[in-house]
């Protein structure tokens, strides 16, 4: 849900705890029961006459389950030896890797890293 302009709370991101009674009461959102409260985050987009505007989006709020499970720990090895790789190469390679990423929404470390985390 995107609040309007001129919210009376100013420009406000990251997580407000919340009731689902407060919610709909204070943002005329209706949050889903088992959630622990909001999340403000800010993003631009394009309105229907392809304009791009930036909004505030409200969504529902769920802590993660359990970070700490041994494939979560696993891939974040994955990632931090992927990003450390991407620190050892030469500037002629993350000049390739950044043609590569051309025409796409990512940078060539983005792609880098996508490119590591797919093939492990």
């Amino acid at each position: 849900m995107i609040l309007k302009p001129g919210f009376r709370w100013g420009n406000v991101t990251g997580k407000v705890s919340f009731t689902p009674g407060q919610a709909l009461e204070e943002l005329n959102f209706i949050m889903h029961p088992d959630a622990l409260g909001v999340i403000f985050r800010g993003y631009s987009y394009l309105d229907d006459n392809l304009r791009k505007r930036r909004g505030t989006f409200v969504s529902n709020f769920f802590p993660p389950s359990n970070p700490q499970t041994p494939p979560q720990q696993h891939r974040r090895g994955i990632f931090a030896g992927a990003v450390a790789r991407w620190h050892t190469l030469s500037p002629e390679q993350k000049k390739e890797w950044n043609q590569k990423a051309r025409g796409k929404p990512l940078s060539g470390f983005n792609s880098f890293l996508s490119e590591a985390l797919r093939s492990a």
